[in-house]
């Protein structure tokens, strides 16, 4: 080997004349983790060259392997990558065996959502975005298999379609936090969102707003001075917690200490967006109510003592008018009146315009139209002011900011 060239080198010469590596060669590659920082380049050009040639078995041999870094560092290549995704659109057998493999969930993921360039580049391609589309739905068994071997349950490849859709818009970031989600019937955000707006009972009924799609009413709603400071992405995100898309979901996983990766994922993509909420003068006072289990109400009792600091690492429902929570419900037995801070600001926020409740279109008082829907946020300082009351199995908290 002539001085100043390296084995990676070699390899790129020997991709360029079509010629194939040996076996030791390949498991090299494999251990591209151990190389030096400019050996990586080589290795890129080498992996594209196999591409361009047609041998997609080794190149995927490389983009596959046990280094999962190795693929990070190749998506992350502008001018490679570029190469890589006009080849991917653009030729059937490759596209088919990148999806076949046994890695597809975990490329999908670094394709399509963790490198925005490549999301873009597939989305500049609509007839073969549809097309890819097609050949996820044809093989959902598969999908399905392969994302129970990686450890993933909640991934649903169409999301991430969804995702590409949005790459460089104001929702970006909604179908960034949302796209490893799926609420507890399986359905994904559009899914959700489609069933929302065609509701009978929960569609937009609301004057002068009848007629419009949700997407439609928070886009006027951002037209308010109020909220000129939010996007599009921090509407969808307040406007899916009123829902109850997924605050129930990863609130419990919050407090299970399940799904701890999803769920913080989950939590810092909302609450930058809750944040920018309003937040509710001085001296404010709200309602919450909640279940619990009998098998659990002597605990919760125990920590609901005057004095305890009963401050909460979860987004919790409030509402300022006592009508508008949940108190006086079939099934809530603990009720809560929250007196908020005196010298500032509360830490909770008015989430009541992005409310569905304020909108939907039901005269049934089972489901009336709330007036004041806000939510407490997380780290809130709260503590026990005492047990006002108990009545047939009811029990009242008088807690307080501080």
């Amino acid at each position: 080997m002539p001085e100043g060239t390296s084995w990676m080198d070699e390899l790129y010469v020997l991709a360029k004349n079509g010629l194939e590596p040996d076996e030791g060669e390949v498991q090299l590659l494999l251990n591209l983790n151990h190389i030096e920082d400019p050996a990586f380049d080589a290795s890129y050009a080498l992996i594209n060259d196999w591409l361009k040639h047609g041998r997609y078995d080794k190149a995927l041999e490389v983009v596959y392997s046990q280094e999962v870094g190795v693929f990070e560092r190749f998506m992350k290549n502008p001018r490679l990558l570029t190469d890589f995704c006009e080849d991917f659109i653009g030729n059937n057998g490759l596209r088919d065996l990148f999806l076949g493999n046994l890695r597809m969930v975990r490329a999908w993921e670094m394709l399509a959502s963790s490198n925005k360039e490549a999301a873009r580049l597939l989305r500049t391609d609509v007839n073969r975005l549809e097309d890819l589309s097609r050949f996820m739905a044809n093989n959902l068994s598969d999908i399905s298999r392969i994302t129970s071997e990686l450890n993933l349950p909640n991934t649903h490849v169409g999301q991430y379609l969804d995702y590409i859709k949005y790459v460089g818009t104001d929702l970006e970031h909604f179908y960034t936090t949302f796209r490893l989600y799926k609420d507890p019937q399986g359905r994904s955000w559009q899914e959700y969102l489609n069933w929302v707006n065609n509701s009978n009972t929960f569609k937009v009924g609301l004057p002068p707003y009848q007629g419009k799609t949700y997407e439609e009413v928070m886009d006027i709603v951002l037209q308010s001075d109020r909220y000129s400071h939010m996007t599009k992405s921090d509407a969808q995100i307040a406007f899916s917690y009123t829902t109850g898309y997924f605050y129930k979901t990863v609130n419990d996983w919050i407090r299970a200490g399940e799904e701890i990766v999803l769920s913080q994922q989950i939590m810092d993509g909302v609450l930058p967006s809750l944040a920018k909420l309003p937040r509710y003068e001085p001296s404010a006072t709200f309602y919450r109510a909640i279940e619990v289990k009998p098998e659990n109400l002597s605990a919760f009792l125990d920590e609901y003592v005057a004095g305890a600091d009963v401050s909460k690492d979860f987004i919790q429902s409030i509402a300022t008018r006592e009508a508008d929570s949940f108190i006086g419900r079939p099934g809530h037995n603990i009720e809560f009146e929250i007196r908020g801070l005196t010298s500032s600001s509360s830490e909770a926020r008015d989430i009541h315009d992005f409310a569905w409740a304020k909108y939907w279109n039901t005269t049934n008082p089972a489901f009336p139209r709330t007036l004041s829907e806000g939510i407490l946020m997380p780290g809130a300082n709260v503590r026990v002011v005492e047990l006002q009351s108990e009545s047939n199995g009811i029990y009242r908290f008088i807690l307080e900011e501080f």
